[in-house]
């Protein structure tokens, strides 16, 4: 689950609950220090991985508690060595800053060097791009509260996205607001909001035109009632922006293939955020259209809309909730 923390401090670190059952992806950068906790669970598996996006640059992962000095982190995890020492972690803290030395006290430590050079590699969940440059994996030592800082150590700023277990687990609503933590991912990796906000609201229009000129004549010599228009246009407002969904998805599909290549997992987005709201899209427009109903095809119609707007606030992400939302409001109007 993407988060970004924002301003954390020692004293009040952003928490990471249930790593062992749950995986997170913290974002930001090397700014200002950024504090988190995780809980552990003895003997359960700790998995923290460090990647970055196309800036070039490295930061440091200082993780102290319980029994960290019984952590060896497994050299398989990523495949890859630490670029000066042979070892991609150490228990060397003398790097660190003295506002994380005060931090970790007498506790014991390890931190965690992100400078290894990769090859980036595709996320197809999130449809980005990532430089894997460290990790650790082994075992929690004890069932305690763990800290870890992430850090620069030439006080330097560097975007950084902090892996913290590896089981993907989702509540409804974490997938229902997806589109806004996703959105933000996006800038994180290198997109531009302007880029964005620009494919988005000229397919969105063109849409929306489109459709109104599809169904203007076809509409011509009907004298419907008002809340029947009204219906009518709030669904089709609800409609183009998941073909502005699918247009922003295909986009930074094509924007992550500047840094890789094709690989069959990009069928994941291609097929279920791109291709099914368009699906969705087509089937309403050539296959609903209540004025032409009679009362009860109206209401069993109008449910099967509603149906798969709901399926679409898990599929067409770059939709915010609200146009799947007009979507299911036009149709419930539909139905009276």
């Amino acid at each position: 689950m993407p988060v970004f923390p924002g301003s954390t401090s020692s004293s009040a670190p952003h928490h990471l609950p249930d790593v062992i059952g749950k995986s997170w992806g913290v974002y930001g950068d090397t700014a200002s220090i950024t504090w988190l906790t995780m809980d552990g669970i003895k003997s359960e598996e700790m998995t923290v991985s460090l990647q970055r996006n196309r800036d070039l640059g490295f930061y440091d992962v200082a993780i102290w508690g319980p029994g960290m000095n019984q952590v060896n982190c497994s050299t398989e995890f990523f495949g890859w060595a630490h670029g000066v020492t042979d070892s991609y972690f150490t228990r060397d803290l003398s790097e660190l800053p003295a506002a994380v030395l005060a931090a970790i006290g007498t506790s014991e430590a390890i931190v965690l060097h992100g400078d290894a050079k990769q090859d980036p590699e595709y996320e197809p969940f999130g449809v980005n791009v990532y430089w894997p440059i460290g990790g650790c994996k082994d075992k929690f030592p004890a069932t305690a509260t763990y800290s870890m800082a992430v850090v620069h150590p030439q006080n330097k700023t560097q975007s950084f996205s902090l892996g913290v277990g590896m089981a993907e687990s989702f509540t409804a609503d974490e997938l229902i607001l997806m589109s806004f933590p996703m959105l933000e991912t996006f800038l994180w990796g290198g997109r531009s909001m302007v880029s964005l906000v620009m494919i988005f609201a000229m397919t969105w229009l063109l849409t929306y035109v489109t459709i109104l000129y599809w169904f203007s004549n076809r509409y011509a010599q009907l004298q419907p009632r008002l809340i029947s228009s009204i219906a009518s246009y709030v669904l089709w407002l609800g409609l183009s922006g998941l073909v502005a969904s699918s247009a922003v998805w295909l986009s930074q599909l094509i924007w992550s293939l500047q840094y890789v290549s094709f690989v069959t997992s990009m069928w994941i987005a291609i097929g279920v955020h791109i291709v099914m709201p368009l699906i969705y899209v087509e089937l309403v427009i050539g296959f609903y259209d209540p004025r032409f109903f009679t009362q009860g095809t109206r209401i069993w119609s109008g449910i099967l809309v509603i149906v798969g707007a709901v399926l679409m606030l898990f599929l067409a992400w770059q939709s915010y909730v609200v146009f799947p939302s007009l979507v299911v409001v036009g149709a419930i109007m539909h139905m009276f």
